[in-house]
């Protein structure tokens, strides 16, 4: 595997059991700087933080060539253990189970308890080396959004007195974009990890962890793409500057990850709850201390992601003050016993 290097430029701130085999009933003015899909770090402005990216390790293969059939992984127990075990095919069912979240009426898709793999293998040509090892965690049944928050959906908390309004109203290639109902139904950006966090309390949830973002992503199997293994198009995704800014949340049904969650990868980055750490991942290391200060993980990638880095394995590690158009969020709420 590559040591991937770093580059950056200055960006502006804002405020600072046995194994279960889960079956879910289916269901980022103007540019700055020339940003690479993944190669690239953002400086905040007085937070003494940076918005790191591990470079890619190698081109990707062409767009739209299927990856081979992935063989089966076998029953193990649920611990957080280093492996390198190929994924398995996706399985998925017909219907998700959802539920309406009163307060702002998104939906929500259902994930049992289960177990997953998750970072990447060390011997991943394309993996950056804070993605490995690759290890089982077992996360516990929790709900989470189809879709990333959108900006219509933001403006009701921020109406409420509840939530700060984005720390800038436009968008990579639109002037007016949080502030023009046009673009009500796209994924709002420019917030903090913050701001993130009091809109998903303010709806009654939370951020996902970033293990629960992943598991949501690319499910039991360890999937490298929320749709499997074929490789992103743009039937799938929004990604690789295809339309060179958002899209609405939900384009993309084809790319809908094994429990019906849409926009997984590519559109925005979204934030995670967890705080930046290496791997193998532990919930009770600290690393899901929401009083804790450092950096915070983003997961999924953006519409300027190329193959490499949209991979559902991939992590960006800003500060929690940082902003930008390339950011956005959903929220998680844990499953009722």
């Amino acid at each position: 595997m590559a040591n991937h290097s770093l580059s950056a430029y200055p960006r502006n701130a804002g405020a600072s059991a046995g194994r279960t085999r889960a079956t879910c009933v289916l269901s980022a003015g103007a540019f700055l700087v020339l940003l690479l899909a993944l190669g690239f770090t953002a400086v905040e402005q007085g937070a003494d933080a940076q918005f790191s990216f591990p470079q890619r390790a190698a081109a990707a293969p062409a767009r739209g060539t299927p990856s081979p059939t992935p063989t089966a992984v076998p029953t193990v127990a649920p611990t957080a253990t280093a492996a390198s075990v190929p994924p398995v095919p996706l399985i998925r069912s017909q219907m998700p189970i959802t539920r309406v979240r009163e307060k702002d009426g998104a939906v929500m898709v259902y994930l049992p308890a289960g177990v997953f793999w998750m970072g990447s293998d060390e011997n991943d040509p394309q993996a950056g080396a804070l993605e490995s090892p690759r290890h089982e965690v077992h996360v516990g049944a929790f709900w989470i959004d189809r879709t990333e928050v959108t900006n219509a959906q933001y403006r009701q908390c921020v109406d409420a007195g509840a939530c700060g309004p984005p720390q800038k109203a436009s968008s990579a290639s639109r002037l007016h974009y949080y502030d023009d109902p046009a673009y009500g139904d796209y994924p709002v950006i420019n917030v903090t990890w913050f701001q993130a966090r009091v809109y998903a309390e303010w709806v009654g949830g939370r951020l996902p962890t970033e293990a629960e973002w992943e598991y949501a992503a690319r499910g039991p199997e360890g999937a490298t793409y929320p749709w499997g293994e074929d490789l992103p198009s743009e039937r799938l995704l929004n990604d690789n500057f295809s339309v060179r800014d958002t899209t609405p949340v939900g384009s993309y049904p084809q790319g809908a990850s094994w429990c019906g969650a849409l926009d997984m990868s590519g559109n925005v980055w979204e934030w995670t709850s967890s705080l930046f750490r290496p791997y193998p991942y532990h919930a009770a290391d600290g690393r899901e201390d929401l009083g804790a200060e450092g950096r915070r993980v983003l997961r999924g990638g953006a519409f300027v992601g190329d193959a490499a880095s949209v991979r559902s394995a991939v992590r960006a590690w800003p500060a929690p003050g940082y902003w930008d158009w390339l950011g956005g969020f959903r929220v998680a709420l844990t499953a009722s016993r």
